[in-house]
């Protein structure tokens, strides 16, 4: 097809200067292979993975295989032929060769999680956020309520923890089942654009008390109410206030960094942090929580190095294990984010992650999409505590730094292909040399 395309006469035909509409079959193939491997992520924190699908994994990793296999080829002609800036040709080929040598420097690599999420963001170049996120919700609620019934009617087990009150509901474990809770309506916010009905508001309040009666995750708790805070702000309070536009500007302009202030932040305050009775802040039990985030923060500090392909970590938790399962003396597990990744995946995979967070904050900010912004700092400020920034099925809004909030329809545009232009100029520039040379041969 591209020889034809080449040997067509100087004349340009219609294909090349119009582009050949690919949208719809591409399109579709990717959603497709989202929501295949989003649903599968998704199952894996859930008690299914651990109880009944288990049996299934070999399974499983035939067909994932497979569909990687598949991504891969849409990854490659997304690069060649949907990214038109050369700049995010070089940057998605510089994500695919860090996850590519990862995988290759680790031991034990068991569903290569990262290779397909690199993947499945670089091919998200101009895809529908509002579709990914639409597919996402109603995949991980399904996924939720279908978890809660099974926990419910003992078809799975429900992890519970002190003494009753907190509930997993068929997840792995209580936190992580509101982390999904809080991503989810992180991305609806971001679909809704800030402007929520008062029954949207109450929903969220609902979430919140249930949060607080049967869940008990006040990390989630805090992330999820300043979120609700924020928007009610940014669409009742921020439009009848004079703010000067260069003032919101620069503060956003910060806001971009927000990532790599969170992380230096946490990464400072874990190494001094200290657990002398004499802190007033160590008194205090609601804090306790924060406090054992950085007392193991800080042992994995002092016990692992940073190594540029990560460290293998052994951590022991309560995730799918009833309360009282694992010991205080047992017990080691790192949910700070920032440190979690960096000691486990090594500076190349953290330093990839953090970039691609700062293309999306500057993506948004060059857009004035300065909401969504705030969306992402709440989820910054989450990952300061929590352990989710990079998996497949909690991290979906770093899909803002390929895909495209507008939708608009994506066109192959054959002319941008260097080998295809290269071919094309010589070709012309030989006919050119030939019509001078018969010029000068004409009497």
């Amino acid at each position: 097809m591209l020889y034809t395309l080449c040997m067509e006469p100087v004349k340009e035909s219609k294909l090349l200067s119009k582009g050949i509409n690919f949208s719809a079959p591409i399109n579709v193939l990717y959603y497709v292979l989202f929501i295949l491997f989003f649903n599968y992520h998704f199952m894996r924190t859930t008690m299914f993975s651990k109880e009944r699908l288990y049996i299934y994994n070999d399974i499983f990793e035939l067909w994932y295989n497979r569909l990687t296999t598949v991504l891969l080829v849409l990854t490659v002609f997304t690069i060649i032929f949907l990214i038109p800036k050369i700049s995010y040709k070089a940057m998605a080929v510089l994500m695919l060769v860090i996850v590519a040598l990862y995988d290759r420097n680790r031991e034990v690599i068991t569903y290569r999680q990262y290779l397909v999420f690199v993947m499945l963001i670089i091919s998200s170049y101009g895809k529908s956020y509002k579709k990914i996120g639409i597919t996402a919700l109603i995949s991980g609620w399904a996924w939720i309520l279908v978890s809660a019934v099974a926990s419910q009617t003992g078809y799975i087990s429900d992890i519970v923890y002190r003494s009753g009150r907190s509930h997993s509901f068929g997840s792995i474990y209580s936190t992580d089942l509101f982390c999904h809770v809080l991503t989810l309506t992180m991305v609806y916010y971001i679909i809704r654009k800030g402007k929520l009905t008062i029954w949207e508001y109450m929903g969220t309040l609902l979430i919140l008390v249930v949060n607080v009666f049967f869940i008990g995750a006040k990390i989630g708790l805090a992330c999820m109410f300043l979120l609700m805070v924020g928007t009610l702000f940014y669409q009742h309070v921020l439009p009848k206030q004079k703010i000067p536009q260069r003032f919101t500007r620069d503060v956003f302009a910060v806001s971009t960094l927000s990532f790599f202030i969170f992380a230096a932040l946490m990464y400072i305050l874990t190494l001094t942090y200290t657990s002398s009775p004499k802190l007033a802040v160590n008194n205090i039990h609601a804090l306790r929580t924060i406090k054992l985030r950085f007392i193991y923060g800080q042992q994995a500090l002092r016990d692992y190095p940073v190594e540029p392909w990560g460290t293998a970590i052994r951590e022991v938790g309560n995730g799918g294990v009833q309360e009282g399962t694992v010991s205080q003396e047992e017990y080691f597990f790192i949910d700070i984010s920032y440190i979690k990744l960096l000691l486990r995946e090594g500076y190349f995979i953290f330093s990839m992650v953090m970039l691609v967070f700062f293309i999306a904050e500057i993506r948004l900010f060059r857009a004035k999409n300065y909401y969504a912004m705030f969306v992402l700092f709440v989820f910054a400020f989450d990952c300061a505590v929590e352990h989710h920034i990079f998996e497949i099925g909690y991290s979906l809004l770093i899909y803002l730094s390929f895909c495209d909030l507008e939708a608009k329809p994506l066109k192959i545009d054959v002319k941008s292909w260097l080998p295809l232009h290269l071919m094309r100029t010589r070709r012309a520039s030989r006919e050119t040399r030939a019509a001078r040379i018969s010029e000068k041969s004409c009497p």
